[in-house]
């Protein structure tokens, strides 16, 4: 059952099980649990080690590697109909999410397998799986989050299947920036078919990401999203429209408040009490190669969300190309 974490072995060897995905021969040694794609994933044992706390230190991985891991994810499979997504709920103060937040921040019992590239039980080695706009947002939801405008409750804190334990890297171009309720920068991340997908970046504090791992990587992508996109924003270009700074543009019937020139939108330093503002906009085409965990969200009516609604969530790297 979907809902259930079965604690049993996966005895599935060089053939096919239910998800039609080919079983890999069993590996001589000792290797972690493997994600199931089919199902919940079982609870993390010690055996899985640490949680990867370092994206830097990974390697990317072959493209063998890289074929079974997309393989095992579902891609490949016809994509699903996401139904019109809800409306979107109303403004509410700048605070940590609450709908699967620690799955989307790395505090979920499941986050010692992401990363590991464990597939029925064979070990492919820790690393960074390459991929397109085009190719995650043609991944079927796994079982149990099949409806993209529900949120099951058993999934809260665990993680479903093998796109939700891989770390993936992917190029695009953003062209569009927010700054969100739940203290995520919502990248609205183009590719080269002009579809589009989700990466998000939490507030990289203990408040928002708790012990999360990856604490230190969210911090530094978030930085390099300052530096590069969020600096150029100039506050007297945007109007306070319900809690929100959006371009002038935005309001030309119902101008709001202006933005005081002083204002800052990046990031502010942990502890200095300062209040970062909410803002919306869309940027200049900036291509980056994007590096962070799947994640397949609710469909809520989120900008730019992807027909599967898939995100990297959260994103751990950020290089400019």
């Amino acid at each position: 059952m979907a809902g259930q974490r079965s604690q049993g072995k996966d005895k599935r060897v060089g053939g096919k099980g239910a998800s039609g995905i080919v079983s890999l021969p069993a590996s001589g040694t000792a290797t972690p649990t493997p994600p199931m794609a089919a199902r919940p994933l079982r609870p993390t044992p010690p055996g899985d080690g640490p949680p990867i706390t370092d994206v830097n230190t990974l390697p990317v991985v072959s493209a063998a590697v890289a074929a079974q891991i997309r393989a095992a994810a579902g891609l490949g499979a016809p994509a699903l109909a996401v139904p019109e997504a809800a409306l979107a709920l109303a403004q509410q103060a700048d605070k940590p999410g609450t709908e699967r937040w620690p799955v989307k921040t790395g505090q979920d019992d499941d986050r010692a397998k992401v990363g590991k590239n464990i597939i029925n039980g064979v070990d492919l080695k820790p690393g960074i799986v390459e991929a397109t706009v085009e190719e995650l947002t043609s991944l079927p939801r796994p079982p149990g989050l099949t409806v993209a405008t529900q949120d099951p409750p058993q999934f809260q804190s665990v993680r479903d299947g093998v796109t939700e334990v891989t770390i993936w890297r992917i190029e695009a171009v953003i062209i569009a920036l927010k700054h969100e309720t739940d203290g995520d920068y919502h990248l609205v991340l183009q590719g080269t078919s002009g579809g589009t997908m989700v990466g998000e970046i939490p507030t990289p504090t203990t408040v928002f990401v708790g012990n999360s791992p990856w604490l230190m990587n969210i911090g530094q992508a978030r930085q390099q999203i300052d530096q590069k996109l969020v600096a150029n924003l100039s506050p007297v270009s945007f109007t306070l429209r319900n809690g929100k700074y959006v371009p002038h543009g935005a309001s030309m019937f119902q101008p709001g408040q202006a933005a005081r020139p002083e204002l800052r939108f990046d990031t502010p330093v942990e502890g200095s009490g300062a209040v970062q503002p909410l803002f919306a906009t869309r940027t200049t085409a900036t291509p980056v190669r994007i590096t962070g965990v799947g994640f397949f969200d609710r469909a809520h009516g989120a900008t730019g969300a992807a027909p599967n609604v898939i995100e990297l969530h959260p994103v751990l790297k950020v290089e400019f190309t």
